[in-house]
């Protein structure tokens, strides 16, 4: 399908908002409804300041009738007051914003409007001629209560219409008026009935039109919408994969090589990389640091992890490992990674920046139930979506747990397993990982293929080996974080790995 062709069929009416022959009704019966509280809602105010003027209205003209002859007022007063039961059931349906309601009590009212201004006139006025101004009166003012539909309306004002023709047909029974002026009469009655009917017709048709053209509009508006996130997803699609791409080159190269790095600390203010102005420093671990950054090209704050000091190419090559992992599993609870690369002999990792500090900043809370049962909840959908795509973290502690209002991020996939990497480099899991913050408890670091992670969370497993480290790893480092977030204390005294490195059994938790 060519661009003008889904431009044509964005634009196309849908069938439901088609209004066939006179425009008086849409197809859809669902529309149709839509359209009533639309209008309502549009007319709300303008119903009841004309149901308060109304009710001030007969209210003086129930005064007036009582002046001026007080013994016959009786049952005009009856009138008045079933006008006024209408016009609060009009009033308490625009509240329930029941637009067939509305149009109900409305009807009602006007008929019954009607029939008593005509009463009233030929009665107490004793003139026929103000009884013929009073029914063209009402027949133009009624045809504009828009709030009702043209045909409920034409219902209503026939009522009265048709009391005002026999009034007449009976006048010139009786000779009190003549044929020729009863013609007058009876034309500008059925006149003021007619062109209030074609202008309540016409306003209801421009109304529904009006309508129809706002439906279309929102309809394309949330079509362009869905595109601009289908294309920016499929261009942050892209972009992931070319920065896992160049990652795992990145880290390939690293593994391989026999240099050993001297990249120096980063300096406030400073241009690094071309692309990234250092705004402020955010934490240190073992052997890099992690700033804030400003991307120039378009002003986005975001945080640079950085090697520091002296490091061999294959430990610097875990930046690359992580730079790949981040940048392919994508999730809302997972640390995203945006770019990656060597500058001045630097090995860096830029990713989205989260504010709100590390979860072991957040010790204080721990043993806050409500608090930590979300948290939980999301670092476990995280863990999951590592899970899902072959990852193994191999290192979840509270450290590596970033928060921002209340979303728990996982950070950190250095010593993380990905697939064959580990098989494919020979990466040195001796170096600790750099976190946002450093964990007061120090992880528990030996010779390549020994250990590596933080003892508290590490599973018993873990003493033979790194490569004996599955996902069920992972699980066992959540029930240790979960049991810590939920009681306020660890849930043993001496680290389960540690016990199985001296070969003594894990006990069991207190409840």
């Amino acid at each position: 399908m060519s661009q003008a062709d889904k431009l044509e069929r964005v634009s196309a009416p849908e069938a439901d908002l088609e209004l066939p022959g006179l425009g008086m009704r849409f197809a859809s019966e669902d529309t149709e409804r839509k359209f009533g509280e639309w209008r309502l809602a549009r007319a709300t105010r303008g119903v009841v300041v004309s149901l308060r003027v109304t009710s001030v209205v007969w209210l003086g003209v129930l005064v007036l009738l009582w002046v001026a002859r007080p013994e016959g007022v009786a049952p005009w007063a009856a009138g008045i007051a079933a006008i006024f039961i209408g016009i609060a059931a009009t009033y308490f349906a625009v509240r329930a914003k029941s637009s067939a309601a509305v149009e109900l009590s409305l009807l009602v009212s006007l008929a019954l409007a009607g029939e008593l201004g005509l009463g009233i006139a030929n009665v107490h006025l004793d003139s026929f001629a103000t009884g013929l101004a009073t029914t063209v009166w009402a027949c133009l003012f009624q045809f504009r209560a828009t709030i009702v539909r043209p045909t409920y309306l034409a219902v209503a004002v026939s009522t009265y219409v048709l009391t005002e023709l026999y009034l007449v047909v009976r006048a010139v029974s009786s000779g009190t008026v003549t044929p020729g002026i009863a013609a007058i009469d009876v034309f500008l009655v059925l006149s003021a009935f007619a062109i209030g009917l074609l202008g309540a017709v016409g306003s209801a048709g421009s109304r529904r039109r009006s309508y129809r053209q706002q439906c279309i509009i929102e309809r394309q508006a949330e079509t362009i919408a869905r595109e601009r996130v289908r294309s920016e997803a499929l261009f942050k699609q892209e972009l992931s994969h070319q920065v896992a791409e160049r990652s795992r080159e990145l880290g390939a190269v690293l593994a391989r090589s026999d240099v050993t790095l001297d990249a120096r600390k980063l300096v406030v203010g400073e241009r690094f990389a071309e692309r990234y102005r250092v705004v402020a420093p955010l934490g240190a671990g073992g052997m890099g640091a992690v700033y804030e950054v400003e991307r120039v090209t378009d002003g986005q704050r975001l945080a640079l992890k950085a090697v520091v000091g002296e490091v061999s190419g294959p430990s610097a090559a875990r930046f690359a490992r992580e730079a790949e992992i981040g940048a392919r599993v994508r999730h809302e609870h997972l640390v995203s990674i945006v770019d990656v690369g060597v500058s001045t002999g630097v090995p860096y990792l830029a990713m989205e920046l989260v504010p709100g500090g590390s979860l072991e900043a957040q010790r204080a809370r721990f043993g806050d139930v409500p608090w930590a049962l979300p948290i939980l909840r999301q670092i476990a959908m995280g863990l999951a979506a590592l899970h899902d795509a072959g990852v193994v973290h191999r290192d979840l502690k509270p450290a590596n747990v970033l928060l921002a209002d209340g979303v728990a991020k996982i950070s950190d996939f250095g010593i993380s397993r990905f697939g064959a990497l580990d098989e494919a480099t020979s990466i040195d899991p001796a170096a600790p990982t750099i976190g946002a913050s450093p964990s007061p408890r120090a992880g528990l670091v030996t010779g390549t293929g020994v250990i590596m992670g933080t003892p508290l969370y590490m599973a018993p497993e873990a003493a033979r080996s790194a490569h004996a480290l599955d996902a069920r790893a992972d699980v066992f480092a959540l029930g240790i974080l979960a049991y810590e977030m939920l009681t306020g204390r660890a849930p043993f005294s001496v680290p389960a790995v540690v016990l199985a490195m001296a070969q003594q059994p894990t006990p069991t938790a207190a409840p």
